[in-house]
């Protein structure tokens, strides 16, 4: 079973409104790192935004909304809430059982 889901931010800055969205293979970053990256700088790439900008903060400053979850992350997933730490604790619980 893989695990799939799409974050996405929106916030306004200087009366412009912005819109970040991402696919994530929560396998890959899993396999790879034992942990979920960080989204905020992820979703900042995406529309081509400075880390160290205002933009960036006035990001931050708002949540990141999760849908389409498939696999483990779907039962994770709670109106637009992702549980990261139980998501990646089923993760890890779920590749011991295999």
């Amino acid at each position: 079973m893989t695990n799939h889901i799409t974050a996405s931010v929106g916030f306004y800055f200087k009366g412009e409104e912005f819109t970040a969205t991402i696919e994530l293979d929560l396998d890959q970053h899993m396999q790879s790192s034992s942990k979920l990256p960080e989204l905020y700088p992820l979703l900042a790439r995406s529309i081509n935004l400075d880390l160290f900008s205002y933009e960036y903060e006035m990001m931050q400053a708002e949540s990141i909304i999760f849908n389409n979850a498939k696999g483990l992350a779907a039962e994770h997933v709670k109106e637009g809430v992702l549980d990261v730490a139980g998501f990646e604790d089923s993760w890890h619980e779920n590749k011991k059982t295999r």
